[in-house]
């Protein structure tokens, strides 16, 4: 899935390592990048087949991938507002502090 809102900022669209349970899950489904699952996980809500009262997902997946909406939509508002300097990356571990310059300026 190609994303045009995130391309001409230079977003990277892969899924972080750190992300381990997204990163199944997308490897799993077949999704080509981050905003593609995102995008299954939408689908799974908007369209639910109910296992056991659940849908299916453990948590972490969902939490994941709203970390990841949550990056994407952060830098798209930084970038938005014509932001050039530095950010902290929130999917960096929390022992990782270093700012990052925004991708749109490297």
């Amino acid at each position: 899935m190609r994303n045009t809102g995130l391309a001409p900022a230079n977003i990277n669209t892969h899924i972080p390592s750190a992300l381990k349970d997204l990163a199944s899950f997308a490897a799993s489904h077949s999704c080509s990048d981050g905003p593609d699952a995102i995008t299954r996980l939408r689908n799974f809500v908007s369209h639910p087949r109910r296992r056991n009262g659940t849908l299916g997902l453990p948590i972490d997946t969902w939490f994941q991938a709203w970390q990841l909406s949550m990056n994407y939509l952060q830098l798209l508002i930084l970038k938005r507002f014509g932001y050039e300097g530095s950010y902290l990356d929130r999917l960096l571990s929390r022992t990782d502090s270093h700012a990052r310059p925004v991708p749109w300026t490297v």
